[in-house]
């Protein structure tokens, strides 16, 4: 016996062979001892499914072929990257108190630049 399918999404054929990739993790209410996922979090997630275009360090848009060359990982860090403030630490030069002022920074096996910091 088949299983009727009423809620199944119709494929226009521009979403075909893409996988939407949603970085949620900054979508929550922190509780004790468990977080929350609100009901203006899971309406942003579901807004996001729905629009399926690249929204900068939270959703891409990926190709079947892309996905293919990453070994077909469907890890969240492959695709999307955390926002520039929350990955970098800053680190002392170690013959001096100065900050490291080096510009470029890696993250993983990419580069990113580094703005100055802004000393008060």
């Amino acid at each position: 016996m088949k299983a009727k399918q009423e809620h199944k999404p119709q494929c226009d054929g521009k979403h075909k062979k893409k996988v939407l990739i949603v970085d949620a993790s900054r979508l929550f209410r922190r509780g004790r001892p468990q977080d929350y996922l609100e009901p203006e979090h899971a309406a942003d997630i579901l807004g996001r499914y729905r629009e399926f275009t690249d929204v900068q360090d939270a959703v891409r848009v990926v190709s079947h072929d892309e996905i293919k060359s990453e070994d077909w990982t469907l890890k969240i860090s492959r695709y999307i990257l955390p926002p520039l403030q929350e990955d970098i630490v800053q680190v002392k030069s170690m013959n001096t108190d100065e900050p490291y002022t080096d510009p470029v920074y890696f993250v993983g096996q990419r580069a990113r630049s580094l703005r100055p910091t802004q000393q008060g």
